[in-house]
């Protein structure tokens, strides 16, 4: 990704060998797109983290930016306006899991989905 955008992305996990169910596994795919690409599109950021961690009885997928942040009124009663994020809020509450974004001007954003293991169930 450094060599296409110019940002330097870090990519962590402690999953490594879990498989999910295809919806499952889809779904946190295009909210993790979604919200790299509106990183890299809207946030003037040279680095970007992307996480995929157990913790506890949780399936947390973490996408931080170090860019500009939303724009004043871009979180309309804690909650971000726009398509993409709204397609992001609707993936994860489909899948029963939390969604949260949290952006501050000039220290970045980061978009994180809480799933519950129990509904992540691995593949048989």
């Amino acid at each position: 990704m450094r060599e296409r955008s110019g940002i330097e992305t870090e990519v962590e996990t402690n999953v490594e060998g879990l498989r999910l169910e295809p919806h499952v596994e889809s779904a946190l795919f295009r909210i993790a797109q979604e919200a790299v690409s509106n990183a890299v599109r809207h946030s003037g950021t040279r680095r970007l983290r992307v996480s995929l961690e157990q913790r506890g009885d949780e399936l947390v997928l973490t996408v931080r930016d170090w860019g500009k942040g939303l724009p004043e009124g871009g979180l309309v009663g804690g909650r971000a306006a726009g398509v993409g994020l709204e397609s992001m809020r609707d993936r994860a509450r489909l899948l029963g899991a939390r969604f949260d974004i949290r952006s501050r001007a000039g220290e970045g954003t980061e978009v994180t989905v809480a799933l519950p293991l129990r509904k992540a169930e691995p593949c048989q």
